[in-house]
């Protein structure tokens, strides 16, 4: 098995940042494993030897097609293997991803789905990892709901929702029928595959914190 140059995994958070960085250190093809900020500069990345590149993106400062138009187009990156961890993402970007031989997995992944994944994918191997990570069932549902599909509307009608409030009140707050409240709601649910409104309040909710929203 060949071994890699060592690992660059960016992120603000140092305790999953340190789970990956040991799942890695246990891995006998990863030399050295680096930890940087987002904000790091490109003299930082120049004087590391690393040929893979790993984004923990957590919160909406740091999503992930910012990351890597920040890091990989810049003339010191040159990666053979670029990972993604982030609490969503939309279908079109996965695919662009996906497509592009990067490796996207869920930040709520289990340690260990993440260390197969990430063992299959850092070996020099012909396997397609990253299309078996996108046709992972079980590994999708790990990722929160997509809302951008969602209409003007009914993300009113959720916003309004994960503030506490209920289809009468929302009906009154919006002007509009309860039985349009309803409607709404049920559209909601089945476009983002949920069982029930407080489901679907409590991933918007979650964004929101996270700051996506």
């Amino acid at each position: 098995m060949a071994g890699i140059s060592g690992a660059i995994i960016v992120g603000r958070q140092p305790l999953f940042m340190e789970g990956i960085a040991i799942l890695l250190r246990e891995s006998s093809f990863v030399k050295e494993v680096h930890k940087l900020d987002p904000e790091a500069s490109p003299e930082d990345i120049s004087s590391l030897n690393a040929s893979t590149i790993i984004f923990c993106c957590a919160s909406g400062a740091d999503k992930p097609e910012n990351l890597l138009s920040r890091f990989t187009l810049l003339p010191e990156a040159e990666f053979e293997k670029i990972i993604v961890f982030c609490p969503l993402i939309s279908a079109p970007l996965r695919t662009i991803f996906t497509e592009s031989g990067i490796l996207v997995l869920p930040l709520a992944v289990d340690m260990e789905s993440g260390k197969e994944y990430l063992s299959e994918y850092l070996r020099n191997t012909h396997t397609k990892v990253e299309y078996k990570a996108a046709a992972d069932k079980k590994l999708n549902n790990l990722f929160l709901p997509d809302f951008d599909n969602l209409t003007v509307r009914e993300k009113e009608v959720l916003l309004n929702i994960s503030r506490g409030y209920s289809n009468a009140d929302i009906a009154a707050k919006m002007d509009i029928h309860i039985n349009t409240v309803k409607v709404h709601v049920q559209k909601i649910c089945r476009k983002i595959a949920v069982q029930n409104r407080t489901e679907a309040a409590s991933n918007y909710s979650k964004l929101i914190n996270a700051g996506y929203i």
